[in-house]
């Protein structure tokens, strides 16, 4: 139950829709100068396994 008085949920959603409409118009970062190099991978909720438990 979403309580009335706050609006958290609003506000939080408005900000990721915001940032999601406008990622364009981030600027990459000059330099990355990583000493571990991190490997991020993409997945979509098909790819996703649940480790013990459900959704």
């Amino acid at each position: 139950m979403v309580d009335p008085a706050h609006q958290h949920i609003t506000i939080m959603q408005e900000l990721g829709e915001n940032i999601a409409n406008h990622a364009d118009d981030f600027l990459s970062p000059k330099k990355m100068d990583l000493k571990n190099k991190i490997n991020f991978t993409i997945l979509t909720p098909q790819d996703m396994i649940v480790d013990g438990g459900g959704i």
